[in-house]
């Protein structure tokens, strides 16, 4: 869980210095979800979609 937390500071350090947003909500026994939002400038963007999402999955690999 330690590795977690630093791992959790050092991305709102990095959206904090980048007008970014971190939302983090949880339920018990249903898991944690963690959403994170920064813009990006708009370069070679012909053809995409500006707004993308990134689905991670918990891996219990060590």
């Amino acid at each position: 869980m330690e590795e977690q937390v630093y791992g959790l500071s050092i991305v709102k350090e990095i959206l904090d210095k980048n007008n970014g947003k971190i939302d983090i909500s949880s339920e018990l026994g249903k898991g944690t979800e963690v959403i994170i939002r920064f813009n990006i400038k708009e370069a070679n963007l012909e053809g995409r979609n500006s707004r993308q999402t990134l689905k991670l999955k918990k891996s219990n690999k060590k």
